[in-house]
């Protein structure tokens, strides 16, 4: 596990904090990446996530409700196989939901505790 943690890819959504929270709180050998569609650059609409959400409600409630998802119980399940040679895996994609400081936090503890 912390061969993946070590080698992580945080995305963002573009917004007018963005660029201070990640100068503030990520280090400089992250990879970051801003989230952006193809067709309509950098805006990212409420629309579009209301309808994602209205046809994905069953995920929402799972990631929503309390003890319903948890990366922790994830990556150590998923980590001997993602960590192994043959899985090719580079390193982990993180979606911030913009929640920069409170992830690379997370990381850090996850990384400590992977240490000990």
């Amino acid at each position: 596990m912390k061969q993946l943690l070590s080698r992580v890819r945080y995305e963002v959504l573009p917004a007018k904090s963005t660029e201070d929270k990640v100068l503030a709180h990520v280090p400089r050998d992250v990879v970051i990446t801003v989230t952006a569609s193809p067709v309509k650059g950098p805006k990212i609409g409420v629309g579009e996530s209301t309808r994602f959400l209205a046809k994905h409600a069953s995920w929402f409630v799972r990631l929503a409700t309390p003890g319903g998802y948890s990366p922790e119980r994830l990556l150590t399940r998923t980590a001997p196989a993602l960590a192994a040679p043959s899985a090719a895996v580079a390193g982990l994609h993180v979606f911030t939901f913009n929640q920069i400081a409170e992830t690379e936090r997370w990381r850090r503890d996850m990384l400590a505790r992977a240490g000990s």
